[in-house]
Parts: C-alpha cells; sequence; structure tokens
C-alpha cells in the first residue's frame, strides 16, 4: 500500500470493498475514524456500519486513506513517552525530572490532540530526541 499521504481518489475507494478505510474529518479531525467500505453512488459513500458520507463533499469535508495517515507520529509518540518515562525514573536531580516531566506532559497532551496539532507534535518529538541525543553523547 502507498503511504505517501495522499488521500485516495474516489476511484480508489470504490476498489476497497470490504476494507477499512480511514475516514479523516477536515473541520472535526477529533471525529476521524476507521470505517469498513460498502459501495458507493453519486450521492452517497456507504459504510458496512450502516453510515453514509456525501459524496460530492469528498475532499471539502472528508477524505478517505488506506491507512491512518498519523500512524507513524503516533508511534514515535508511543516510544518517546515510554523512554521519557525511564529517563525520569532515573534522573538524578529534581531539576532533571522537571525537565523531563515537562517533556512527557508537552508529548502526551500534543499525542491527543494529534489531528488538529500534527505539526506542533512533530516539533515537539523533534526537540525530545535531539535532547536524548545530546544526553547519549554526554553533552
Amino acid at each position: 500500500m502507498n503511504h505517501d499521504n495522499k488521500p485516495l481518489t474516489l476511484e480508489e475507494l470504490l476498489k476497497m470493498t470490504g476494507l477499512p478505510v480511514w475516514i479523516q474529518r477536515i473541520k472535526h479531525p477529533e471525529e476521524s475514524e476507521w470505517r469498513i467500505f460498502d459501495s458507493a453512488s453519486d450521492a452517497f459513500v456507504y459504510f458496512t456500519d450502516d453510515n453514509a458520507e456525501f459524496t460530492p463533499s469528498y475532499r471539502k469535508t472528508w477524505l478517505a486513506y488506506a491507512y491512518n495517515p498519523h500512524e507513524d507520529l503516533l508511534t514515535r509518540a508511543d516510544d518517546a513517552e515510554e523512554k521519557v518515562n525511564d529517563l525520569y525514573k532515573a534522573a538524578k536531580s529534581e531539576d532533571e525530572r522537571y525537565e523531563w516531566l515537562s517533556y512527557y506532559k508537552g508529548i502526551h497532551q500534543t499525542k491527543k490532540n494529534l489531528q488538529s496539532s500534527k505539526g506542533q507534535l512533530e516539533s515537539m518529538l523533534s526537540m525530545f530526541e535531539r535532547k536524548v541525543s545530546e544526553k547519549d553523547r554526554g553533552e
């Protein structure tokens, strides 16, 4: 499957009968979810949960992906939360614990709001990964 962060075309979606698709809400990303594609008409795209999306609003209010475009970033965030938890436990001073706790809180909160703040999480993870790299090099 091509994971180039491009939504499916309607033609590609039509070939996915019985398969899961990630429905990304444009105005309300927190409502994005997995659905099983069933069929489509000129008016509606139907899913097996008896819900439908208005076909003409595709790419205006919703998008469909063959995968969740945020999964890789979420995996990194999950890994970072585990690592920062270990670093917090191993911290030798209150200041160091506070710093790791700040990273944890930032990553965790931003991850919760990923749908609307993907760029902010990318920045927080980059800062965290840079800090861990510096720590590993003894800087």
